[in-house]
């Protein structure tokens, strides 16, 4: 059951979203190591993560 509602999540996720999250682990990852990876510009990123943060797929640290 558990696969199936993972599944559903997953589905419900923007190609942007789906783009980006292959590249989260569970250490700290920089904007610029995702970009790298993804072949992403910045701004997808960064609206991604956004999106993620926003349906509690992530927690976002920010530092300047």
């Amino acid at each position: 059951m558990e696969e199936k509602v993972l599944q559903l999540l997953i589905e419900a996720l923007s190609p942007i979203e789906r783009k980006v999250l292959p590249f989260l682990k569970k250490e700290e990852q920089d904007i610029w190591n995702i970009e790298e990876k993804s072949g992403a510009d910045k701004t997808t990123i960064l609206r991604a993560l956004e999106f993620l943060k926003n349906k509690e797929f992530v927690k976002l640290k920010v530092e300047e």
